[in-house]
């Protein structure tokens, strides 16, 4: 049942974006390795969490297929757990429901991770919010587990599996595990129990201002190195892409051909509110977890 449902929502989403806000028409190719771009009235901008907790411009992702994610990080396609998308609208607008891309099921055992507070769901976070204050909140799990094929590698063979996958950093039961397109590496970590020994503390750092750090998150927040270069092999293909207007639109009629015919999951969901809202910002982000990453694809406003 949960294929069926997977595959129904691959073919509405086409329909339920027509004449709504579709990130990924083409007329959204603007926003492609900016920082922040304007299309139709909605601005769209990222943010990207340092390892010091604060928080700095980071550069979009776009690609006909899924929409809009962000560049670096963990993803290079997608918004993970330390970014957000925030997209702001001209004017306060009815939003009756979003669309999200790449949401699934099953993500841990494919990343060789145990699953994260004992669900194995890709979680998306929206805010909604007016002139400054909350309006509401979407929660959205994944409903389709991960195909053992990308859908975007039968849209064209251009696109690889884990192409868009620059690191994966995860700290589960006392042990340090990085995943990446190239590999899977893993340490253990010794903690002491009693801590660092007071006295040689001091003599280490005598004079020094020294701060407690939780390790766990100080490993997650790893950024800013690419480890392995083959995350950057499917949006180096939509640059390429990108210098032909037919190239595109091709990626986006055989995606939409794929929707509807097809029987693999692109783990499109969409979060439809109880009755209309306005606002005018949407932030999209994603909680802290082994593997919480996806693309937005559109809005649906009320007329």
């Amino acid at each position: 049942m949960t294929a069926v449902a997977a595959i129904a929502a691959q073919a509405q989403i086409d329909d339920a974006l027509t004449g709504q806000i579709d990130f990924r028409s083409l007329e959204f190719e603007a926003c492609l390795d900016a920082t922040t771009c304007t299309v139709n009235g909605v601005t769209l901008s990222a943010t990207r969490q340092g390892p010091d907790g604060a928080s700095s411009a980071a550069t979009l992702y776009w690609d006909p297929i899924d929409g809009i994610g962000v560049k670096g990080g963990g993803q290079n396609d997608e918004i993970d757990f330390d970014e957000q998308l925030i997209v702001k609208l001209a004017k306060p607008s009815a939003i009756t429901s979003v669309w999200i891309s790449d949401l699934f099921l099953s993500e841990a055992a494919h990343y060789g991770a145990a699953a994260a507070g004992g669900s194995d769901s890709e979680t998306a976070v929206v805010s909604l919010s007016r002139d400054g204050k909350a309006a509401a909140q979407l929660v959205l799990n994944g409903d389709a587990s991960l195909p053992s094929r990308n859908f975007n590698t039968m849209v064209s063979r251009r696109f690889q599996d884990n192409g868009d996958l620059l690191q994966r950093v995860m700290v589960r039961s006392g042990k340090i595990s990085i995943q990446s397109g190239s590999g899977y590496r893993s340490a253990a970590l010794q903690p002491s129990a009693e801590g660092v020994d007071a006295a040689k503390k001091a003599a280490i750092f005598d004079g020094a201002q020294t701060y407690e750090v939780e390790t766990d998150r100080l490993l997650a927040l790893i950024d800013g190195v690419t480890l392995y270069a083959v995350g950057k092999v499917n949006a180096d293909q939509v640059e390429r892409v990108a210098a032909t207007r037919d190239g595109l639109m091709k990626l986006r009629e055989t995606g939409k051909v794929l929707r509807k015919t097809g029987n693999v999951s692109n783990g499109e969901i969409s979060g439809d509110l109880p009755q209309a809202v306005s606002a005018d910002t949407l932030v999209f982000s994603a909680p802290f977890g082994t593997s919480n990453d996806y693309s937005v694809a559109g809005l649906v406003v009320s007329k």
